[in-house]
C-alpha cells in the first residue's frame, strides 16, 4: 500500500515557516496581494497541518479496514477461502463426490481456490496476479479479476445460494450452516463496502492536501517575485529567499 501523502509535507511546512518569518522581518513589505501578508500565509499553513492530519486519519483507517477485509476473506482463522473447501465437502460427504451438487460447488469454488498441477512449476507471477495463497502447496497464480475481493465475495453468495437451492442441506456442523454462513456474508460484504469507502474519503482529503499545497506553491512564486520587484534582485531580502524551494 502507498505511504501516507502527509509524511512528505513535514519539510514543505518547516521551508514555508522559514519563508513566512524572513517575510515577517523585511522593513515595509507590502504584496498587492493580501493573500501573501504573513499573517494570511500562516492561516495557509494552519490549513496545510489541518488537511495533512486529516489525510494521515484516513490512510490510518484505510490501513484498518484493509486489514479486515483481507483477514475475513484470506486470514487464517475461519477465513472465507478457508471456509469454502468445508462446505465443498460438506456437500460430498452429503450427496456423493460424483453428485450434481457436488460438481455445483466444485466449480464456484474453483473460481477462487488455487490449484496445482503436478510435476509443474507454477508461472511467475506479473503485475496483473496476485498469489492465489494455498496451504502448504505452490499455486498457479489466477488473475485479479477471478480473484478481487470483490468477486470472491460474490462467489461465496453464489454458493450460498447453491446450497439454498439444494432444500435439504444439513452439514451437521453450526459454522457451515446456512444462518451462519449468510451472516458471514454480510460481514464480508461490509468490509468490503468499508474499504471502498475509505479509500473516497483518502481520495477526499488528499484532493484537499493537494489543493493547499498548490495554493502554498504559487503564493511562493508571488512572494519572490514581490520581494525582487520591491527590494532588488541583488538585495538581502531577496537572496535571503531566493534559495527556498517549496
Amino acid at each position: 500500500m502507498k505511504t501516507s501523502a502527509s509524511q512528505t509535507v513535514g519539510n514543505t511546512l518547516d521551508r514555508a515557516r522559514q519563508l513566512v518569518s524572513y517575510i515577517g522581518g523585511f522593513k515595509d513589505y507590502q504584496p498587492p496581494r493580501n493573500a501573501e501578508n504573513p499573517q494570511e500565509m500562516q492561516k495557509l499553513l494552519g490549513e496545510i497541518i489541518t488537511a495533512a492530519a486529516e489525510e494521515a486519519a484516513m490512510f490510518a483507517r484505510l490501513q484498518e479496514v484493509v486489514n479486515s477485509r483481507v483477514e475475513l476473506i484470506k486470514g487464517s482463522n475461519g477465513s472465507l477461502l478457508h471456509l469454502i473447501p468445508r462446505i465443498r465437502a460438506a456437500v460430498e460427504s452429503q450427496y456423493g463426490k460424483s453428485s450434481v451438487q457436488a460438481k455445483t460447488i466444485g466449480l464456484l469454488a474453483r473460481k477462487i481456490q488455487p490449484y496445482k498441477k503436478n510435476g509443474e512449476t507454477p508461472p511467475e507471477s506479473t503485475g496483473d496476479t496476485e498469489p492465489a495463497g494455498g496451504v502448504n502447496e505452490p499455486a498457479v497464480p489466477r488473475s485479479r479479476s477471478t480473484r478481487s475481493f470483490g468477486t470472491i465475495g460474490k462467489t461465496f453468495l453464489d454458493v450460498i445460494s447453491s446450497v439454498k437451492e439444494f432444500g435439504d442441506y444439513k452439514p451437521g456442523i453450526p459454522s457451515l450452516d446456512i444462518p451462519q454462513l449468510e451472516l458471514k456474508a454480510a460481514g464480508i460484504d461490509q468490509s468490503i463496502q468499508n474499504v471502498n469507502t475509505s479509500k473516497q474519503l483518502i481520495a477526499d482529503a488528499r484532493n484537499k492536501l493537494q489543493s493547499t499545497l498548490t495554493d502554498l506553491r504559487d503564493r511562493t512564486r508571488r512572494i519572490k517575485a514581490c520581494v525582487k520587484a520591491q527590494y532588488g534582485s541583488t538585495s538581502e531580502e531577496y537572496l535571503m529567499i531566493r534559495s527556498i524551494r517549496i
